[in-house]
């Protein structure tokens, strides 16, 4: 993530917006002024040099030898096996917001492990490319870091189709796919996008019930899928599978991997 020194202030309702950057490299810290008679922010001050970013440099900050033993500890015994090689691509693995390798090869890992007629997930959640080559549980977690399980839906090809419409309203990028092939006309009203929607080779059928992968941070409603929170629980199914470990076991299986486009997601 990219880091301000100063917060962004929302033109229309001033909300101020501070953002660090990523993996640890800073600490964020702001003093804020409240007006207790209006309840509304009156100022603010920045710790130093006019920046909330206060760089952690070990030429500055010294880590605590303790704690960084106790870590370290721990890190070695959540760590065993994280270099063994369970795989080989022949192609770089790279991510992409639409159809790409990556998308390609975790929503595939998904129907998988899932049994799964269709899957889905948010491209946010994929953080990491593969290269070509080795491929080791280290690659995978810097992959899928977020430790988010499976769960598989109960629903409609209408309820599935309007959902997806959803995710391309607006010229919203939409979501990586497996098991089906999505083709799509930005030009068409929102709603009415989708022109191909095939799971299986078939086109979806509206009445027809379709078990459909995905992760529970989506189930959740997250990422502009609030649809997915309102459906009961009798329609849900938890695998109890992590993403990351599907994706895992799916590269042992298919290893040496080739995977490449096929059209699955196409916008006109």
């Amino acid at each position: 993530h990219k880091g301000y020194d100063e917060p962004w202030a929302d033109p229309k309702n001033h909300t101020l917006v501070f953002q660090n950057y990523g993996n640890g490299g800073n600490l964020g810290m702001v003093k804020i002024e409240i007006d207790r008679a209006s309840k509304s922010i009156a100022g603010y001050t920045l710790p130093g040099k006019d920046s909330g970013l206060m760089l952690l440099t070990e030429d500055e900050y010294w880590p605590n030898q303790e704690i960084y033993t106790s870590i370290k500890e721990v890190q070695n015994e959540v760590e065993k096996g994280y270099d063994e090689v369970i795989g080989i691509s022949e192609y770089a693995l790279t991510r992409g917001q639409g159809e790409s390798p990556m998308n390609n090869l975790i929503c595939d890992a998904m129907i998988d492990a899932s049994g799964a007629d269709f899957s889905f997930t948010n491209f946010g959640g994929v953080r990491s490319d593969l290269k070509a080559g080795p491929i080791t549980p280290r690659d995978v977690f810097k992959v899928l870091p977020f430790g988010n399980a499976l769960v598989v839906f109960h629903l409609k090809g209408d309820f599935l189709k309007d959902l997806i419409e959803g995710k391309i309203a607006g010229n919203r990028s939409g979501l990586a796919i497996g098991g089906g092939q999505i083709i799509y006309d930005r030009a068409r009203d929102d709603g009415d996008k989708i022109e191909i929607f095939n799971i299986a080779g078939e086109p979806i059928q509206k009445d027809k019930i379709y078990r459909v992968a995905t992760t529970d941070y989506l189930a959740e409603g997250n990422s502009g899928l609030s649809q997915l929170a309102e459906i009961p629980e009798t329609e849900i199914d938890q695998t109890g599978i992590l993403l990351r470990d599907a994706v895992t076991q799916y590269i042992q299986k298919m290893s040496p991997l080739k995977i490449k486009i096929d059209g699955r997601w196409q916008k006109q």
